[in-house]
């Protein structure tokens, strides 16, 4: 902290105010920067290049050992020392080359070795076409503004201004400034759908002046102004507004369109603003150098030589690089609009000076600039945020390749798409190392128009997003954006107001100002809420203290939490200690139970009923039959049998008898049912006469009858057994989907259930609980809530018979019979009798989970119900692990854990991630299974160490989820192929496994997909070996799978799409309605309007022949053919169509509908229009 460069001053200087004037203290000479000695050039090139060093760095002396970047260089300034050698020395260099040379005798000798010529000619004037052309730059904002207007491509400067200002010469200032760049008056025109620009004189250009007598009524005037739009085929491309606020103070707003201007041409403005008013004040002549070119020389010249060899080669770049990219699926707080929405915020964050000062001292010292740290420190965040490896971030270039184009306004600025793959965990300064070879290699490949770009590498266009990128990453250190307004007998200082508008989802902007380093993010605030953004700024700066610590670390291992949010998400969201009984079993409760209500009925089954003492009785009987057959602890004994009082009595038998019982389906196919028989290696099965023929007979293996073999239990004690169980024991085994292709056994012990039914009871308000309605099948592990549940508070189990769950108005008849208290049930259950018109009158608790609940389904549930619980979830944790009681005013989430049950999110590299931020959830806490039955490998893999709390263990669910701020949890989705149909957790690759297996099969793949009504069906994927015959393949598949795995959708293809990695794309397999649409033959025109479209198509895209489902985009049209497009429907079919409707409406057959449709309507055609398409 010792500073090494001194100055003496004989006085300090001061602001006017008499403050330290930071500002005014003299710079020492950059020599002195230098650790290095001084040495003059030595010849004639290396005397250019210090000519050029100390203009551009506006140094006095330039020694041959000099490093540009240590001497203040960075990416715009090698950016102008390109274009000045081309210049000067008329050679090319690139600008990798000035990173890899960075000194005057290294680059010297570089350059001697190059032949000279360059890439580009100079630009010059010449003859002027009738139809001035748009650049390129010029022509998408044209098309954007006629997409769905511009006013968010809006550049704003607003000053205010103390003093005595003379008006008239500030309107003169301003007008000679948009007569001196003809782009401020140039008109964008089109002809035949092409745009084209006409200049027209300055001297219509007027200062609009407005007297405000109430400041309050200013900010929102001020703003109105800033967003008012353009008509960029009448309006001036700036505007101005002096508002006089009264007492010689006034705010002067100035507006440019971006498709006149970019930042770049702020400082031209500024410069050219102080010499104009200043010079017109005193009457004398402005110091400005006359313009020998203007931006229409630069659109002419761009036209005529970035075409042909040097665009393609660069455009060949930019398609290898971006081939394939991926949408950055941020987790925002409101769904994405089917329309981007311009609306837009901002929050700001200034780095103190000790961070500033030692993340650029990491710059120093891996040879890069601040730009390209702080993007990888950026493209960090979002790959800690999203859990995406190819992560891809635009930023702006000033693309003043030319000399000439340094001193003129204009829209120069082009769009660079920096794609990064952070796969392999790497380093950070492995990343950082990627990341700049990629900035060079952009910068490199600059003059390719970002509008270029796009058409070549986007084939499908989305609304709702900007293309290739979603996220924009600016650094602002150019020297021409920095300056400020000096006006004699004015103070001019900037007018802080809000930005409300966004072009992206996010844009990061990073300046270097007086006080450090300042982090500023432009967002949506259709997607995200100013916390969010908060939250992330900060994790940002976390980030950048991680990185500043150790750019070794790998970027799982950079630190982004803070000791705040570690305590919230560890400690506060899993503050759900409860003491509970760790002493007692399941049996413990219920013979306590069966103690205080012995008369009370236990249990209703088709007409029949159970005491509480009939029902101990019983089972006690079975649970001394089972101990003399030699069941012991743990010892798991199989249950398959159809829905019965007898079913219920084998479950307490084996319970009692210190086994654990392992539920089997009947309804099972016999494969998966000896599997389950054998893997947990079951030597006695309890059944029934009507169930037992599913049973193979094998050797070792006894099935006992429990209706017809009753007469063999009945001999034995009703009395209670002795206690040999321990809470440690198991209490069952259930068998899950496994995506090996066969289902895997769930060991849980007393323990756990016991805390799962005692946190139900106290956090679901039961503990009145009369009467349960069980609709679930035993099998289903969320039954035993359903059953266990009641028979610990001496309340009644109902249970309903297998036919009836499945009809609605069976099911909603008992439901008025019995009026239950309770009834669990999944979504899919309750929609059939929503469906059905129940209206809940009897008031029943209603408990759903198995799947996820539609937000639709909600509030259909809460309007007939006040207690709605959504509940959550896997069997690896006992039953259910969190809950939400539901309600209309808020969105559907999985609610906080229960009692005892810790829940942690976490990245793919075991860190919690942060509020709002999707990641794995996993659970810790007394439910954890004990693991898979003989599945070491997989337990190992499923069930890890807990990170957070020494000695427990975790489940990790594969389910992504993220936190909510008051601690409640968002399900989002899966990580792997596993899918929930109907209640059912259900493993892809089980199927995939069974399917490939089958003869006619050569590959396949399942995907579960959303139907119109929103409910999931399995969707089978085949590329046939010969015929494909459906039927007979889902016959093969139901010998191995039960019904609810057996896919009823189809689709035939002649090969599986495959990643660049030679991985099979599932994005890329064809969605339900569109299966057809990718093998459906050509379907002609049908009516006069289809044909005349289809022949406009034709003509346009350059093909022979299209059908009226073919779409606009896949057959090769893009933003400029829609512009073209609209102007030939104009001309052939006398009607209007916006651009925004080729985009919705990018068929044929549907396009043909909306023009019929505005037609007869001719009168209102401006409301929405939607339309339902049979394809």
């Amino acid at each position: 902290m010792v500073p090494q460069l001194w100055v003496t001053l004989e006085v300090m200087p001061l602001t006017t105010n008499g403050k330290l004037d930071k500002k005014a203290l003299p710079d020492p000479d950059s020599s002195e920067l230098s650790s290095k000695a001084y040495v003059a050039p030595r010849n004639e090139t290396e005397e250019e290049l210090a000519i050029i060093w100390k203009e551009l760095l506006e140094i006095d002396k330039v020694g041959i050992h000099d490093n540009f970047f240590e001497l203040g260089g960075h990416s715009l300034l090698a950016t102008r020392l390109v274009s000045m050698i081309r210049k000067k020395l008329c050679i090319e260099v690139t600008i990798k080359e000035i990173f890899e040379h960075t000194t005057i005798t290294e680059l010297a000798a570089h350059v001697s070795v190059q032949s000279e010529g360059v890439l580009l000619p100079n630009i010059i004037v010449e003859d002027r076409p009738v139809r001035i052309p748009l650049s390129f730059s010029q022509e998408r904002l044209w098309f954007l503004d006629q997409l769905q207007g511009s006013t968010e491509y809006h550049i704003p400067i607003v000053l205010r201004l103390e003093g005595v200002l003379e008006v008239s010469i500030l309107k003169q200032t301003l007008q000679e400034i948009v007569s001196r760049h003809e782009v401020l008056r140039s008109m964008l025109l089109s002809e035949e759908g092409i745009g084209y620009q006409e200049i027209i004189s300055a001297k219509n250009w007027s200062l609009d002046q407005l007297e405000i007598k109430d400041r309050s009524m200013s900010e929102s005037s001020l703003r109105d102004y800033l967003m008012r739009p353009f008509d960029l085929s009448k309006d001036y491309k700036l505007r101005a507004c002096l508002y006089d606020l009264g007492d010689n103070q006034y705010v002067l707003a100035i507006v440019f369109h971006h498709i006149a201007s970019d930042g770049w041409s702020g400082g031209i403005l500024t410069n050219e603003f102080m010499e104009l008013y200043n010079a017109l004040q005193f009457g004398h002549t402005a110091a400005l150098p006359e313009l020998s070119l203007q931006y229409t020389d630069y659109a002419i010249w761009q036209r005529k030589y970035l075409e042909g060899i040097i665009l393609e080669n660069q455009l060949l770049y930019w398609e290898e690089k971006l081939r394939g990219v991926g949408t950055l699926s941020l987790p925002t707080d409101h769904i994405r609009p089917s329309v981007q929405s311009s609306v837009g915020a901002s929050v700001s964050f200034i780095l103190d000076k000790e961070l500033s000062a030692s993340l650029e001292s990491v710059c120093k010292e891996e040879g890069v600039t601040l730009f390209m740290l702080f993007l990888s420190i950026f493209k960090v965040l979002l790959f800690r945020y999203t859990g995406q490896e190819d992560v891809c971030v635009g930023t702006p270039i000033a693309n003043r390749t030319q000399s000439e184009l340094e001193g003129m306004i204009g829209f120069f600025v082009n769009t660079l798409a920096l794609r990064s793959d952070l796969s392999g965990d790497p380093s950070f300064r492995e990343l950082l190392a990627m990341v700049k070879q990629t900035t060079l290699e952009g910068y490199d490949h600059q003059l390719v128009p970002f509008e270029k770009v796009v058409d070549r590498v986007v084939t499908t266009r989305d609304m709702s997003m900007t293309p290739l990128f979603q996220v924009m990453f600016i650094v602002q250190n150019a020297s021409a954006t920095n300056k400020k307004l000096d006006l004699e007998g004015v103070v001019v200082s900037d007018y802080e107001f809000d930005m409300v508008t966004t072009q992206f989802d996010l844009t990061l902007n990073v300046s270097e100002e007086e006080e450090g380093i300042s982090l500023n993010i432009n967002y949506s605030t259709a997607l995200f809420e100013k916390t969010t953004i908060d939250r992330m700024l900060l994790h940002y700066q976390e980030l950048l203290k991680s990185v500043v610590a150790d750019t070794s670390r790998s970027l799982g291992n950079l630190s982004m939490l803070t000791k705040e949010e570690e305590h919230q998400l560890l400690d506060v969201f899993n503050n759900t200690d409860v003491a509970y009984p760790k002493d007692r079993t399941v049996i413990d409760l219920f013979t306590e139970q069966v103690k205080r209500t012995p008369a009370a009925i236990a249990v209703v089954y088709n007409g029949e009923e159970l005491s509480y003492k009939e029902l101990d009785q019983r089972s006690n009987k079975l649970g001394h039959y089972l101990q003399e057959k030699g069941v012991k602890p743990d010892a798991l004994v199989g249950i398959c049998l159809e829905r019965s009082l007898e079913m219920l009595i084998g479950i307490l038998g084996i319970l009692k008898s210190g086994g654990a019982y392992v539920p089997i389906d009947p309804d099972f196919p016999r494969d998966r049912l000896n599997y389950m028989l054998t893997d947990a290696g079951i030597d006695l099965v309890l059944s029934s006469e009507l169930s037992r023929a599913v049973i193979d007979k094998r050797e070792g293996l006894s099935v006992l009858s429990l209706d017809s073999d009753w007469d063999l239990i009945s001999n034995c004690s009703k009395r209670e057994l002795s206690p040999l169980l321990s809470p440690s024991n198991l209490a069952y085994v259930i068998y899950t989907s496994g995506s090996t292709g066969v289902p895997k056994g769930v060991p849980v012990v007393h323990t756990s259930l016991v805390n799962f039914l005692l946190s139900m009871i106290n956090g679901l308000g039961m503990s009145d609980l009369k009467s349960f309605l069980s609709v679930t099948t035993y099998t289903f592990d969320i039954f035993y809530l359903e059953f266990f549940t009641p028979l610990l508070l001496g309340a009644k189990v109902i249970m309903l018979d297998s036919i009836s769950i499945k009809d609605a108005d069976k099911l909603q008849s008992f439901i008025a019979d019995y009026r239950p208290d309770f009834m669990q049930a999944t979504p899919s259950t309750w929609q059939m009798l929503i469906d059905n018109d129940w209206d809940n009158k009897e008031g029943v608790t209603i408990l759903t989970g198995g799947e996820a609940i539609k937000e639709s389904l909600k509030d259909s549930l809460t309007t007939i119900s006040n207690f709605v619980w959504n509940l959550y979830g896997p069997t690896e944790a006992t039953i259910w692990v969190t809950a939400q009681r539901l309600n209309r005013f808020q969105k559907v989430n999985i609610g906080r854990a229960i009692d005892n049950v810790k829940i942690y999110i976490v990245d793919n590299y075991d860190k919690i991630v942060p509020l709002g931020v999707i990641g794995e959830l996993c659970i810790g806490g007394v439910q954890v299974a004990r693991g898979y039955l003989n599945r070491e490998e997989l337990t190992n893999e499923k069930f890890i160490s807990n990170l957070y709390k020494e000695g427990e263990r975790v489940y990790r669910t594969g389910d992504l989820a993220r936190w909510l701020p008051d601690g409640s949890i968002e399900l989002v989705g899966r990580k792997d192929d596993q899918v929930k149909i109907r209640g059912y957790r259900i493993e892809l690759g089980e199927i995939e496994n069974v399917l490939s297996s089958l003869p006619g099969v050569a590959q396949c793949c399942v995907l579960a997909k959303e139907d119109s009504g929103g409910s999931k069906r399995l969707v089978g994927y085949v590329v046939p070996e010969g015929n494909f015959d459906k039927e007979v393949l889902q016959e093969q598949l139901k010998i191995s799978l039960p019904e609810y795995m057996v896919p009823q959708l189809w689709v035939t293809l002649e090969a599986m799409p495959l990643t660049s990695n030679g991985k099979l794309d599932k994005k890329s397999l064809p969605n339900l309605d569109g299966s057809e649409l990718s093998n459906k033959e050509y379907v002609a025109p049908r009516n006069e309007t289809e044909a005349q479209l289809a022949e406009i198509w034709q003509e346009l895209l350059g093909i022979d022949k299209v059908g009226i489902h073919d779409n606009f985009f896949e057959l090769g049209g893009h933003s400029l053919l829609a512009t073209r497009l609209v102007s030939m429907i104009r001309r052939e079919l006398l009607i209007e169509v916006s651009i925004r409707n080729i985009f919705r409406f990018n068929t044929v057959e549907e396009l043909a509908s909306y023009i019929i449709y505005k037609l007869v309507n001719s009168t209102d055609t401006k409301n929405d229009y939607s339309i339902n398409i049979e394809l």
